[in-house]
């Protein structure tokens, strides 16, 4: 079912409810104070940090090795042995053909485990420098209105210069960790391919295009104001949509405080 539209305060345009700019009348819409609708969607416990460690399994454990002591049995012992030789092949085979099974079946556990840890982790990451891109583009947005209508300052380059004197670090950050989140990407798409996990796949190709397209909405503004608000809505909209896509795939792997 559809959402209701809703009405915005400034103009009275009705607009669709994931909008964060009114394409009418450039207005932010207000969202009460709740969270980013990202963290809403992902369901993930976002905190304005370093994104927490999943467990990623890498095959170790804390077993010891065993040895067997072997002893040279007597020519009595030896033949009575090599009497039950033929008996102990015929259980011996389907033993080790379970076990076999069971190794390939544990392999491919492991590989899906991996996988899935490291497509959690990646979009995890997108969440955390989506919303620091969300805090970024809503202010452009707003100085960039204020300057046409307002009169707030001199000229655009100011208000832009304004955003990112504010947000500063926040911008660096961004631009160092969006190599990171690259390099994030590219393990996680090769580790799902190599699982066999098409769906996830798909979703981490398409949660990364979402991402850069918004990266880019928010600081490649090279572009008119309604062009900017019409082009940060729909990247909003899009990784919204590209985020429930991938949740469901990542449920078990959501990195909550409990």
């Amino acid at each position: 079912m559809d959402e209701k539209k809703i009405t915005c305060a400034h103009c009275g345009a009705e607009i669709e409810p994931n909008h964060v700019f009114c394409p009418y009348c450039g207005s932010r819409i207000e969202n009460d104070g709740k969270k980013s609708k990202w963290v809403e969607m992902s369901g993930w416990d976002y905190k304005d940090d370093e994104p927490e460690e999943t467990t990623r399994f890498d095959g170790s454990d804390d077993r010891k090795p065993h040895y067997q002591t072997y002893v040279v049995p007597s020519e009595s012992e030896y033949k009575k042995k090599k009497a039950h030789k033929g008996c102990l092949l015929i259980v011996l085979i389907p033993v080790l053909l379970v076990a076999a099974y069971l190794g390939y079946d544990f392999y491919n556990f492991t590989k899906v485990d991996m996988a899935k840890s490291s497509a959690a982790e990646f979009s995890y990451q997108v969440l955390c420098d989506a919303v620091l891109l969300e805090d970024i583009g809503v202010e452009i947005g707003e100085n960039w209105r204020a300057t046409i209508w307002d009169n707030k300052y001199a000229n655009v380059d100011d208000a832009f210069k304004a955003v990112f004197d504010e947000h500063s670090d926040d911008v660096s950050k961004l631009f160092s960790n969006y190599s990171e989140i690259t390099k994030m990407y590219q393990d996680a798409l090769a580790l799902s391919e190599k699982a066999k996990l098409s769906a996830l796949a798909d979703a981490v190709r398409d949660l990364y295009s979402k991402y850069t397209d918004l990266y880019n909405a928010v600081f490649l503004f090279n572009c008119s104001y309604s062009e900017f608000i019409d082009n940060y809505n729909a990247a909003d909209t899009k990784l919204g949509l590209s985020i429930q896509t991938i949740v469901p795939l990542l449920e078990d792997y959501l990195i909550t405080d409990n």
